[in-house]
């Protein structure tokens, strides 16, 4: 059975169905995983194998099920929102896909590195009036093929993991505020102000 993701088309869960005899794992289970994957690209997109990024190792439930879970990586960056595990029961038989991957065929390359992606952000103010300090950036691709580096960042002594909120074009260099996602950041940061009076 194949659920599909609405947006892309591209199977976010594969059960077996009723009727649906088991598929043997044969070999070590990141090796099994890696080529199921690749093996269907109209299912879940991937073509290029340096795509699919192991995170961490295998975890080994107290059942004995086992689930490989990879993150996708394009030209460098990590594509957000996306991550697929493989389960794999005791028996060495498949018993699941879960995840989303997307089907990003090319990115354009970053132009400007992590360290100068922070100089940039430091320059945005925000309504607390200087006191943001970006202190990681991460490369990250996006669905239509540019490339940003999203922030971690301090405020007042207090580091924030709210990273969608500030991103710096890693080709342009443009530093803004979007998409925050956690609340706890917005209470923090509070609503951006440009320029900061």
């Amino acid at each position: 059975m194949l659920l599909r993701s609405e947006q892309t088309g591209l199977v976010e869960s594969a059960l077996p169905g009723p009727d649906a005899g088991y598929v043997a794992v044969r070999g070590d289970f990141v090796s099994y995983a890696r080529r199921l994957l690749l093996s269907r690209p109209d299912l879940f997109g991937i073509r290029d194998p340096s795509q699919l990024v192991l995170d961490g190792t295998p975890d080994v439930a107290d059942d004995g099920t086992t689930d490989v879970t990879f993150r996708q990586y394009v030209a460098g960056g990590r594509v957000l929102e996306t991550g697929i595990t493989v389960r794999i029961a005791k028996n060495r038989t498949l018993r699941a896909v879960n995840g989303s991957l997307r089907a990003i065929r090319r990115v354009l390359p970053a132009t400007i590195t992590a360290e100068q992606a922070l100089v940039l952000a430091r320059a945005v103010k925000t309504s607390t009036c200087g006191k943001f300090r970006p202190i990681s950036a991460e490369l990250v691709a996006e669905q239509e093929g540019s490339t940003d580096y999203i922030l971690n960042y301090n405020v007042d002594g207090v580091t924030a993991d709210g990273a969608g909120a500030a991103r710096v074009n890693a080709r342009t260099g443009k530093a803004s505020f979007a998409g925050l996602s956690d609340f706890t950041t917005f209470a923090v940061i509070g609503q951006p102000q440009l320029p900061c009076p």
